[in-house]
């Protein structure tokens, strides 16, 4: 008799068509730390130079002349590149646990008197919102400028600062600093504000609290300096407290060509800091 078919036998199993190769998975992005916009931050700087010229032309040396004035004098010729002695500084750290905040007194560096004409322009929102950014909880603003010398020996300080909580001092200096290149150029006066290298980290005597102070020369040029071209340093520290740009000119160094090195810069600029700076007691 003809075998019936087997009931246990497997059916045939139709062959399937091979599976795609799944894609790569792309590369992880490395994190980018947000940055500051950098709108308007050289404004302060631009407004100091632009005083500062006026006085010294108003005090009868022109900048603005041609001929020899063009040209610098030699460095050994001139000790007034240098900025002023600034107060003393404590050498000390600062105990663990003190905090502290920015005032703007009446003088500091011994000789500089507030300018109390001179406009009181700060951290705007802007700014404030920035460093909230780069991890200053609360900043609170406070900014002055101060002068010494009569019109033919003026000399300038323009202070920018804010205080509150600062959770990485460096990466706070170097935000500013990432801003301040940012806005440079976009002046709308007619002014060219530009950086030169990058800015240099110095550790003048007193610098405590865990502070960071770094300082960069800014180069400006337009129709307000005449064809001549303007460098000052700008040096910007920040603790766990307190953050603050400082911008010095010195008629006497202008008229000489000279500028202030970093080290000479920053030295001034910790002298400002330890004059602002006052301790939290409640």
């Amino acid at each position: 008799m003809p075998q019936g078919p087997n009931p246990y036998a497997q059916a045939p199993q139709t062959p399937q068509a091979p599976q795609p190769p799944m894609p790569p998975m792309p590369p992880a992005m490395p994190f980018q730390a947000p940055q500051p916009q950098g709108k308007g931050k050289t404004a302060a700087i631009v407004a100091t130079a632009v005083v500062l010229v006026a006085a010294i032309a108003g005090g009868g040396w022109m900048l603005l002349k041609g001929g020899d004035d063009k040209k610098p004098a030699k460095a050994a010729a001139s000790s007034a590149a240098k900025p002023a002695a600034p107060s003393a500084a404590p050498s000390s750290a600062a105990p663990a646990g003190k905090r502290y905040k920015l005032v703007a007194p009446d003088k500091v560096a011994d000789t500089y008197a507030k300018d109390a004409s001179a406009s009181g322009d700060g951290f705007d929102s802007a700014d404030l919102e920035d460093l909230k950014t780069l991890g200053v909880v609360n900043p609170q603003n406070v900014s002055a400028t101060y002068k010494a010398g009569d019109e033919s020996t003026q000399k300038v300080v323009k202070f920018t600062g804010a205080w509150g909580e600062v959770k990485n001092p460096e990466t706070v200096v170097d935000g500013l600093f990432h801003a301040m290149a940012a806005s440079a150029g976009k002046e709308k006066d007619g002014t060219n504000t530009s950086v030169e290298g990058t800015p240099q980290k110095v550790t003048p005597a007193g610098l405590d609290d865990g502070a960071v102070l770094k300082c960069q020369n800014m180069v400006m040029s337009g129709p307000v300096f005449a064809g001549h071209t303007l460098k000052t340093p700008m040096c910007i520290w920040a603790d766990h407290s307190t953050v603050g740009t400082v911008i010095h000119m010195d008629a006497s160094a202008i008229r000489t060509g000279m500028t202030p090195s970093a080290d000479e810069a920053g030295a001034f600029a910790a002298g400002i800091r330890h004059d602002m700076r006052v301790e939290i007691t409640n």
